[in-house]
């Protein structure tokens, strides 16, 4: 079972995600975005998710993601 608190949860995002991750693919304030989505993402759920059920999630998250992502950080990779 995933228990963490907000702030592991926090703690993780913040570093998972440094400066070098999205350097020139995006505006500035972009990794601050990132970074509150995956503080704020409800992960309680994952545990009892089998394959198809995580990947679904996991396609529909990143979505919500990108849409919350300015106009210039809406692609992936370089």
């Amino acid at each position: 079972m995933l228990n963490l608190t907000p702030y592991h949860q926090r703690r993780i995002a913040q570093t998972a995600i440094g400066a070098s991750t999205i350097r020139g693919l995006g505006p500035r304030g972009t990794i601050g975005i990132i970074r509150t989505f995956l503080a704020a993402l409800d992960l309680t759920k994952i545990d009892a998710m089998n394959s198809h059920e995580f990947r679904s999630w996991l396609d529909l998250t990143t979505e919500e993601l990108r849409a919350q992502l300015p106009s210039g950080a809406q692609h992936w990779g370089t």
